[in-house]
């Protein structure tokens, strides 16, 4: 079985909750997590067409295991970049009608329906690999001694709602 992969975040209580849930219930949680988006704040305000939402109301998942992501990164010249502890989630604890996959097709405007496919649990090998492109992309900001985005050109699992963590299994790299 594919699975779901999630950074465990600095978090209170057993809910996993999107960015605009967060900025409402841990306004401070909430504004350390948005740090990360400095200098991209203009993707917090992407439509998610197929959810009618924005990309802060939104979980963002991965179907690659971490540890491939780290293989990559680390093959690229980083070390230590990736956080070492994930939720390991089974897929069919989300809705699949509140799911979308966003393809990060960078050839298509981001908020463009195109970039955007139904999600399926049978689908989710497709995107559980590290493209070429986001292994150079790695490379490059080696190169550049700059620190890379996770996930540039990875397909993102994008879910509406909410995720009791509890009895998640937590895996460790």
């Amino acid at each position: 079985m594919n699975y779901l992969y999630h950074m465990i975040p600095k978090m209170r209580g057993n809910i996993l909750m999107p960015l605009n849930a967060l900025k409402e219930r841990y306004p401070n949680i909430a504004a350390k997590h948005l740090e990360k988006y400095h200098g991209r704040e203009k993707i917090l305000s992407q439509r998610i067409p197929p959810l009618n939402c924005l990309w802060n109301d939104v979980l963002h998942f991965t179907a690659v295991h971490p540890k491939k992501t780290h293989a990559a990164l680390k093959k690229a010249g980083f070390e230590g970049l990736l956080t070492r502890r994930w939720f390991k989630i089974d897929p069919r604890l989300i809705d699949p009608h509140q799911t979308t996959v966003f393809l990060y097709n960078d050839e298509i405007e981001r908020d463009a329906k195109e970039n955007f496919t139904t999600f399926s649990i049978g689908n989710l090998s497709q995107y559980n690999a590290i493209g070429r492109e986001t292994s150079h992309y790695y490379r490059e900001k080696r190169a550049r001694e700059e620190r890379p985005l996770l996930f540039h050109l990875i397909p993102h699992i994008l879910y509406k709602g909410n995720l009791d963590i509890s009895d998640l299994e937590v895996i460790e790299i």
